[in-house]
């Protein structure tokens, strides 16, 4: 299987561009999209203007998990690159809040918001503006790349909300530093009301000795200067677009509001850093351009080959592939009659002889289907189209695959189904649950083994195995393109819905008993 042609790792910087007279090359980046509609496109919206273009990416509440940060960048590079205009720049507003996100995730999407914001060609670039991953299980590793993207982002982020996390010292210090050290000084920022400070809500997190950071953090080198949004009951209080509070005379406006800052839960087995060192470390990473953030031990593996995961499962119809000889004069010596599952086996000549015997059943010849209830002139056309000398053979006693349900893997990497939030297995299973219903089969999915399990006659199976290509595409973005799944096995007991074709017509009517009408589209389509 092959990957899309222009994919690279998004979480990552992509290979280097030409060779030039520096030996510090700035690698060209590029950018891992699915050209495909999908699942995850509901999340996202777009409002065009005349000279912006507003990206929302709702997926707060939704159980989000690490395995689905990946699928969901590579919908929305894909949807930006059908939708967007090129020309304008982007302006990012993202939403997952209130998920199950840890540093790995959390590494992830910050690294695909680099890579987005490096690579889009329009005017004035790419600029997050509004990140809001409060209520997840995110720590100081993704505090530390956020703060590199901050830092190398031209304009300031207007809110970062990040509260009811895991964050500790570190990650509280890195993200400060950034704002202090910005080299465009961006913060505050300028705001229709004046100079505003960057909302950053991190209350609620591990940081201990809140006040001795904040006392290191304000003092040289870094310098910075916070607000801690006092509520007053009479006139204005600080929000995220103004600051209400102001300091003597020259004094400029604050680089960060932090609200309710103090209200942390750092618990006793936390390292607790010397402020002022730790404070000094994050100054001189500053200085050097974050770099040295490039050798972190937060290594996400190369996602490109994902580890597939394989069943195993003892019920598996045990399967074989053989060449076909065939002799110029005497042929291939078979006796073959037309069956639901291919070709049965009803006689074999010893010249030239084959590797096949009385029982067996062709299902395949050189990767063409020959099972699913064809009729005789579809299966000899078949069956000729790939008839030559070391044509490749799948072979499987008759007995053996007979009324047996069919097993489709979809060749994701371990853990990648069964990871997914429950919003997502919800919708997927209801479509499966559509797509049964037209095709004729009962589609049982299996989080744990990475596919479905399709119960009913032979025609039907082929039918919903073929429609599953789209829906896998639809769901997994990072299968859409790969145009052929995991080959199908047979597996389990003889099943009563398996019948002969038949039986078609009454499991259609039983699937679709208080279901989905054939009138109810997948939305795949």
């Amino acid at each position: 299987e092959s990957r899309l042609a222009a994919t690279v790792l998004a979480d990552e910087v992509g290979q280097a561009g030409p060779a030039d007279d520096t030996s510090t090359a700035t690698p060209t980046p590029r950018l891992e999209a699915n050209p495909w509609p999908s699942w995850w496109d509901r999340h996202f919206a777009l409002q065009h203007g005349q000279h912006v273009t507003v990206v929302n990416m709702r997926l707060q509440g939704l159980g989000l998990r690490d395995v689905e940060v990946r699928p969901a960048t590579l919908a929305l590079a894909g949807l930006l690159q059908r939708a967007a205009d090129p020309r304008l720049p982007l302006l990012l507003e993202l939403d997952a809040s209130d998920n199950e996100l840890t540093d790995v995730g959390g590494i992830q999407l910050v690294r695909w918001l680099r890579a987005l914001s490096l690579c889009w060609e329009g005017a004035g670039g790419c600029r997050l503006r509004i990140l809001k991953l409060f209520r997840n299980r995110l720590g100081d590793g993704f505090c530390e790349q956020l703060a590199r993207f901050v830092a190398e982002q031209q304009e300031a982020v207007d809110e970062m909300h990040l509260s009811h996390n895991a964050i500790q010292q570190r990650g509280m210090v890195a993200l400060l530093v950034a704002l202090a050290t910005h080299r465009f000084g961006a913060y505050p920022r300028q705001s229709t009301a004046g100079p505003c400070p960057c909302w950053v809500r991190m209350e609620h997190n591990e940081v201990a000795d809140m006040d001795s950071l904040l006392a290191s953090l304000a003092e040289y080198p870094v310098g910075l200067r916070v607000c801690f949004a006092p509520r007053n009951k009479k006139g204005h209080s600080c929000t995220s677009y103004q600051c209400s509070v102001r300091g003597p005379f020259g004094v400029t406006v604050a680089h960060a509001h932090l609200y309710c800052v103090q209200e942390q839960s750092a618990p006793t087995s936390s390292i607790r850093w010397k402020p002022s060192k730790l404070v000094g470390q994050y100054a001189a990473v500053a200085s050097n351009g974050w770099s040295q953030l490039d050798s972190d031990d937060w290594q996400l593996g190369d996602e490109s080959s994902p580890e597939v995961s394989v069943v195993k499962a003892e019920d598996i119809a045990q399967c074989r592939e053989v060449e076909l000889r065939v002799d110029r004069e005497r042929g291939a010596g078979l006796d073959l009659e037309a069956d639901e599952y291919g070709f049965f086996v009803a006689g074999v000549e010893d010249d030239p002889g084959q590797d096949v015997r009385h029982g067996d059943v062709l299902l395949e010849i050189d990767g063409v289907p020959l099972w699913g209830g064809l009729s005789d002139e579809d299966i000899n056309a078949a069956f000729g189209s790939r008839f030559a000398a070391g044509a490749l053979l799948r072979v499987a006693p008759l007995h053996a695959i007979q009324r047996r349900a069919l097993w489709q893997s979809f060749g994701l990497g371990k853990g990648r189904l069964s990871g997914s939030s429950s919003a997502f297995l919800t919708a997927f299973r209801e479509d499966l649950s559509i797509l049964g219903g037209r095709c004729g089969v009962a589609a049982e999915l299996r989080d744990e083994e990475g596919g479905v399990v399709l119960r009913g006659p032979p025609a039907s199976q082929r039918w919903a195995a073929e429609e599953l290509i789209n829906l896998v595409g639809f769901y997994f973005p990072e299968r859409s393109g790969i145009l052929v799944l995991p080959q199908l096995e047979w597996r389990g007991d003889p099943d009563a819905l398996c019948e002969d074709p038949h039986a078609h017509h009454q499991v259609l009517c039983e699937l679709q008993d208080g279901a989905a009408t054939g009138a109810d589209l997948g939305t795949w389509e």
